[in-house]
């Protein structure tokens, strides 16, 4: 998150293989990776972000929830 404002989505490399990603990893310009972010979108207050990311992540094994970092 940046600036409790923004959420910047960055897709693993690997899952870049994937069919509905095949537009993401090519950068507008130039021939280089996109390296992300991949998708940006404006979160709203940040409590309730997390709290809707909580909800929609129940049932998911720890090891693939979505992480999330605060930077300013």
């Amino acid at each position: 998150m940046v600036n409790k404002e923004n959420a910047e989505v960055y897709i693993k490399q690997e899952a870049l293989t994937k069919p509905q990603y095949k537009d993401v990893p090519k950068k507008s310009w130039g021939s280089n990776k996109n390296l992300g972010p991949h998708y940006t979108f404006e979160i709203g207050p940040p409590e309730a972000f997390e709290k809707k990311l909580q909800e929609a992540q129940v049932g998911v094994p720890d090891g693939q929830k979505i992480s999330t970092e605060y930077v300013t």
